[in-house]
């Protein structure tokens, strides 16, 4: 499917455009499902694949260089009223998933993706968050290969942050490509890939 631009026409609704809805729609950015979406754009973006159109239901977020990524997003600031700061925690369920680029499912529940990218946008103001959530300063990535997750949380559904720091440290928005690229070199050259603690 080919991308389609901001200034595209809706026809028969008298000047609207697909950016005007995109606004409308998305411009939510704090708001879970869209901060999701936008954390798998910056992957994305950073491996240098945003200019494919996003695969909503494959089975994993995103293809590079031969590997499956997969991309989770947290956040201490919710779009809704809080009482206190959200617990941080990222979906790593096995699940059953359909693969976009075969047309097939999987018979067993299991990881898909070959390396997590665990986002973390870590503004603890509310107020200011609609405007930092734009700003790469307040993005951590936490990195891990899908066989480290395999190991340490066999058939845990989620994890906790604290558990996914004892595994990894954080790279800035910068370094998420670099990062990615020496897993892929490690494992392709049979190296056992330790935590990055």
């Amino acid at each position: 499917m080919d991308a389609v631009d901001y200034d595209t026409p809706l026809p028969g609704t008298n000047g609207a455009t697909i950016g005007a809805y995109w606004k409308w729609a998305f411009s939510d950015i704090v708001s879970n499902a869209n901060r999701g979406v936008f954390a798998e754009f910056l992957v994305a973006h950073a491996l240098g694949v945003a200019d494919r159109v996003r695969i909503e239901w494959d089975a994993v977020d995103l293809r590079y260089a031969g590997v499956a990524i997969e991309v989770k997003s947290a956040a201490y600031v919710q779009s809704w009223a809080q009482k206190k700061l959200s617990a941080i925690s990222y979906d790593i369920e096995l699940k059953t998933s359909w693969d976009s680029m075969t047309n097939t499912s999987d018979s067993e529940r299991r990881r898909s993706a070959d390396i997590y990218v665990f986002c973390l946008f870590n503004e603890t103001h509310r107020e200011l968050a609609r405007q930092s959530v734009l700003d790469m300063a307040h993005w951590e990535f936490f990195i891990v290969e899908t066989a480290i997750l395999n190991a340490e949380y066999p058939v845990q559904k989620s994890v906790q942050l604290s558990r996914i720091q004892r595994l990894t440290t954080s790279v800035a928005f910068s370094a998420v490509k670099a990062r990615i690229d020496e897993i892929i070199r490690q494992s392709r050259d049979g190296a056992v890939q330790a935590p990055q603690v």
